[in-house]
């Protein structure tokens, strides 16, 4: 009677209809018209455009069968049914009545099938009334327990962003086991006492965790659950879902993983009674409309019979076509047969591209090939990259050699170019110039003074000036005497340039003496541009001949510390030198004149100064606080015809906003760094000056100012922009926690080694040994950087930057990326700036998101316009609940957003908690009396949300039918 069954509303209540007769109409279709070369093509377009036409649930039999003839000798059935009438199981017993009945009708035999006991009515009957008895809630109390506490919500890595509600679009992938490996899975499961599944399903549960870096696994499994033997022989659907919790806390190795998995999946077989509907409404998860509830991924080995592989002297054969939909985001299908194990996974193709799927596929064979070898090793150790994939990122997309001046020093090179060009214009600062051969003989005095006064080589010398030609004199005088410059910004607290003095056991510090007076009172000896002028002028002005080591320091610069305390970043004379001559390698355009905007104390302002005068470029100088204003830079851009000019993101969207037309046509190119770069810069970039090329570079102070950069081409769309591939002579590996390289699309902590790292930090060893580490995937001994930014590899070599590894934060289970809402809320036309942050607030528990933007000038924003501008970009959990405007972001010293500084947000009341909105409408009014009567509460907002209030899937669609 399955196949004589619809589903009607009665009363807004959907309910079951059994026809006492029906029809089925079977269409023929003839294709041996068409080409032998299209045929297989056009049966598989139709067997697609079948199985994806909807059903009428109204309408019987929820069935249809078309047949096609493909030759004379050869035929196909297109058989579609809906799920709510039969389940795979159904299927082979659908398959053993068909040859039956064949059978008969060609032997002339009068058809007989053996009577049914009961119906599928018959069943659902019983199974409701199990469901009010003292076992089942004993099933209840079991899942109850195993499913307690902080369900995490598996986010695994996806190539396009997660949309707010799940449209369920799918794709298949096949995969088949090689038949070795086959034999090996049922080797280790004989040797672990449990079944293949456990096997196939434990290194599914390592894909996940490698994948997302999650230790706490949910997993849904269906299950037959046919476990009495009147309905074995029964079409119709019985299939249940279990969840599978596993927990891989401790690193277990693949023995211990499966008696885990073991002891979870059989007692979850033990309580398989509770239907899956029944027990998501009992336990009230956390909903969102992304995400299926409990579980976002599903594995399954089927165990139904075989299908019949004849049909009297007719070969049988049997292939699931794809219907373009996916209930979870992956689902591994997999069945055992005379040809091994084999199957598709089924995954959501507005999440992932079909080659991320193939790539998960061979991860997925990678690790089981290593468990079944090796089960005593721990999960950590299993190798997840194929062997191409390994070859390709750590060699070929590594292969960054190239050839420079190794043993230099790097005031040598520009002693180079004063002999090049003594009387080319080294210098521009408050309109006037500076030749090389003035920098380079004023340095070379003070290099002399500096020597008389005892400076050795490596010694610290402290360098406290004002933006000007003293800055670089004072920059090349200390590194000719063989000193490592230490930059003081004199507009740094007292405080810290006295720490910064003292860490660094400066041993002399150049300066004036106006800016003495607000250094701290004890100072080591001095040397003071105005008031020593006399002893300067009488030193020689040749270049001093002293032996400079590449291990030599260069100099030192102080980066804020986690403790507070700020931290010095040693830099030696071969970092120098490398930086520098990468980018006379890598940039095609020669430097002609560079904007220096950065102050001196800062490692950017390295890359402007060593490059330019290495090149022979002029650099420019603004005046103090003219950094900061935007029409004198591009005023400053326009007089000078700048041609290279190196700022962070936002300080150049600004540029680009208020520049003067003409201002900026000088320059050729523009590098941003210093934060991610947003796509709207690079749309505002390339409408404004197409001739100039864009670059985004990456590299913090420990690896000499860069380690990536790309080259950033037009974009219409919001693709996140990447921070490109390693610059000569640095590598870059993405790693997870255990130290294993990453694959493709696979976020991880970006390590960077090469000739750029540096020797680590001044004075603190445990934290040099902490982010300075031997290379676990090298063994000639190498040293990595671990930068603390996640990253990971885009399938074209490129690196995407995802904000810093201590961002993450989790939200009701969610985990979440604060840089994707900072770059969502940044699409927005009216916001320049913004950060989001998670809070704890007082009256809530857990963590709330906030967000602090500014806005442009005039522009109407409130937190409805921001929610609904992120509504479409993001899903719920990542909406922040405050948004605060701001006139401006606070910055610390170098340029970075000062948390502290933000002002509390203003949180609104949470949906469905805070002051009720009333109906507003005659169709609201209607919706909120439909959801108080499903739902029976006594009344609702119209901002309330459904799943808060108790809603469900099943209760969903009592809401629709009413509201029809």
């Amino acid at each position: 009677e399955i196949f004589r069954t619809c589903f009607r509303q009665v009363d807004g209540v959907p309910r079951q209809i059994i026809h006492p007769q029906q029809r089925l109409d079977i269409p023929h279709l003839d294709l041996t018209d068409v080409a032998a070369t299209e045929r297989e093509n056009r049966l598989r377009q139709l067997a697609r455009e079948e199985a994806s036409r909807p059903f009428d649930l109204e309408q019987a039999p929820l069935l249809r069968i078309t047949t096609v003839r493909l030759s004379a000798t050869r035929h196909a059935v297109l058989q579609t049914m809906h799920h709510i009438v039969y389940d795979g199981w159904s299927l082979a017993v659908l398959f053993r009545e068909l040859k039956a009945l064949y059978e008969s009708f060609a032997e002339g035999r009068d058809p007989a099938l053996p009577p049914l006991d009961i119906q599928y009515a018959d069943y659902a009957l019983w199974q409701r009334e199990y469901l009010e008895t003292a076992p089942l809630r004993r099933q209840l109390d079991y899942w109850r327990e195993t499913l307690s506490g902080r369900l995490p919500v598996l986010e695994l890595p996806a190539d396009h962003p997660r949309p707010p509600v799940q449209s369920f679009n799918g794709a298949l992938h096949r995969i088949q086991l090689p038949a070795g490996l086959t034999r090996d899975v049922h080797a280790l499961a004989r040797r672990a006492e449990c079944t293949p599944f456990m096997v196939l399903l434990a290194a599914f549960d390592v894909l996940l965790h490698r994948y997302t870096g999650e230790t706490d696994i949910l997993v849904g499994t269906p299950i037959a659950n046919r476990n009495q033997p009147q309905i074995e022989s029964l079409i119709g659907f019985f299939v249940n879902s279990l969840v599978l919790r596993t927990s891989l806390d401790g690193d277990p190795d693949s023995l211990e993983l499966l008696r885990r998995i073991r002891s979870t999946t059989s007692a979850a077989y033990s309580h398989q009674d509770l239907p899956f509907e029944r027990l998501v409404d009992e336990l009230q998860p956390q909903r969102d409309l992304s995400h299926n509830p409990l579980f976002q991924v599903m594995f399954a080995l089927q165990n139904t019979p075989d299908v019949p592989t004849r049909l009297g002297d007719n070969t049988l054969g049997l292939e699931e076509v794809d219907n373009g939909t996916s209930l979870f985001d992956i689902t591994f299908n997999l069945y055992e047969s005379r040809d091994g194990i084999h199957g598709y996974i089924e995954y959501r193709r507005d999440l992932f591209e079909p080659e991320t799927v193939q790539r998960l596929a061979g991860h997925y064979l990678t690790l089981l090939e290593g468990m079944v070898a090796d089960p005593r090793r721990r999960i950590s150790q299993l190798t997840l990259l194929t062997a191409a994939e390994r070859d390709r990122i750590l060699h070929t997309w590594n292969d960054t050699a190239a050839d420079y001046p190794r043993h230099r020093a790097i005031h040598q090179l520009i002693e180079a170019q004063v002999q090049r060009q003594p009387d080319a214009h080294a210098v521009c600062f408050d309109g006037e110039t500076t030749s090389y051969a003035r920098l380079n003989a004023d340095a070379n005095r003070l290099a002399h003074l500096l020597v008389r006064r005892g400076v050795r080589p490596g010694d610290f010398v402290g360098l406290c000036m004002e933006r000007g030609v003293d800055m670089l004199t004072g920059i090349l005088g200390i590194l000719k005497a063989g000193g490592a410059y230490l930059p003081l910004d004199p507009h740094y607290p007292a405080e810290r340039l006295a720490f910064m003095l003292k860490d660094s056991a400066a041993s002399l510090l150049v300066s004036r003496s106006a800016l003495t007076e607000g250094l701290p009172g004890e100072l080591p000896a001095t040397v003071l541009l105005d008031d020593d002028a006399d002893e300067l002028a009488n030193q020689p002005d040749g270049n001093p001949d002293l032996a400079i080591r590449p291990d030599q320091p260069a100099y030192a610069i102080y980066t804020s510390g986690s403790t507070g305390t700020p931290k010095g970043v040693l830099v030696t004379h071969a970092n120098l030198v490398h930086s520098t001559c990468a980018r006379l390698i890598h940039y095609p355009e020669p430097v002609r004149a560079y904007l220096l905007l950065s102050s001196f104390s800062f490692d950017s302002s390295v890359a402007g100064i060593f490059w330019t005068l290495c090149q022979g470029g002029m650099l420019v100088l603004p005046r103090q606080g003219e950094e900061q204003d935007i029409l004198a830079i591009a005023d400053l851009i326009r007089r000078t015809a700048a041609s290279h000019v190196l700022a962070l993101p936002s300080l150049y969207g600004l540029l680009l906003q208020l520049a003067p037309a003409g201002h900026l046509r000088s320059l050729n190119t523009v590098i941003v760094a210093g934060e991610a770069c947003p796509p709207p810069l690079v749309r505002r970039h390339h409408a404004r000056l197409p001739g100039a090329r864009l670059y985004n570079e990456y590299g913090p102070t420990e690896a000499t100012v860069w380690c990536t950069v790309c080259e950033v081409p037009p974009q219409d769309d919001d693709t996140p922009v990447p921070i490109g591939r390693p610059i000569p002579n640095m590598q870059a590996y993405v790693l997870d926690a255990s130290g294993q390289a990453l694959p493709v699309g696979i976020p991880g902590e970006l390590y960077v080694g090469g000739d750029g790292i540096t020797p680590g930090y001044l004075n603190q060893p445990r934290l040099t040994a902490d982010r300075f580490v031997p290379s676990p995937l090298h063994a000639d001994g190498r040293r990595l950087y671990r930068t603390g930014d996640l990253a990971r590899f885009r399938a074209d070599g490129m690196l995407e930057f995802l904000g810093r590894v201590d961002d993450q934060v989790k939200i009701r289970g969610f985990r979440i990326e604060l840089g994707e809402i900072e770059a969502a809320l940044a699409t927005h036309p009216d916001i320049q700036e913004a950060v989001v942050l998670a809070v704890e607030t007082e009256h809530q528990s857990g963590l709330r998101l906030a967000a602090w933007y500014v806005a442009r000038e005039g522009a109407p924003l409130t937190p409805d316009t921001l929610r609904a501008h992120l509504q479409p970009r993001l899903p719920e959990y990542m909406i922040p609940a405050a948004f605060q405007p701001l006139q401006r972001i606070p910055l610390m010293p170098n340029g970075k957003v000062d948390r502290a500084a933000l002002p509390a947000p203003a949180f609104q009341p949470v949906t469905g908690q805070g002051p009720e909105i009333a109906p507003r409408t005659e169709a609201e009014a209607r919706l909120a009396a439909i959801w108080t009567e499903v739902l029976g509460l006594e009344r609702v907002g119209v901002e309330d949300n459904f799943f808060e209030l108790g809603g469900d899937s099943i209760l969903s669609i009592q809401i629709i039918a009413r509201a029809r």
